[in-house]
């Protein structure tokens, strides 16, 4: 059984989003884990700014990939910056999150909040 939470210790986002090959910023807010069978597997990494909500980085173990967990903290992470901010944003382009709404913007993928799109069904064996 696995569960994303909401995580203030930095320490432990950074150490994981590094194991992904992703980076982590001490100015990112809001963080969440992803846990599953009491071990960390994975994390997220986001923020706020006065206009956006903004996602920098979603990564997963290498060997926990391709299980639908990626899926699983992506989703819940664009859920709750729904909530927070009308617009989202996301450092990069990935044709992932076309899925969910977001549009290219350049750098940046943005979705308005109240526009997103969730697809019913994860990918994988969750």
């Amino acid at each position: 059984m696995y569960s994303i939470v909401a995580c203030d210790d930095t320490k432990i986002v950074a150490d994981i989003l590094s194991k992904c090959g992703m980076e982590y910023n001490h100015s990112d807010i809001l963080n969440m884990i992803l846990i599953n069978e009491d071990k960390i597997i994975g994390a997220s990494s986001s923020g706020i700014t006065s206009d956006s909500a903004y996602i920098r980085s979603i990564g997963v173990l290498k060997d926990y990939r391709k299980q639908g967990f990626g899926d699983a903290i992506s989703r819940a992470t664009i859920n709750k910056l729904s909530y927070i901010s009308k617009k989202i944003e996301i450092k990069g382009v990935y044709q992932y999150f076309e899925k969910f709404g977001f549009k290219n913007k350049g750098e940046w993928m943005i979705a308005d909040s109240e526009q997103l799109i969730f697809p019913s069904s994860c990918k994988g064996d969750l």
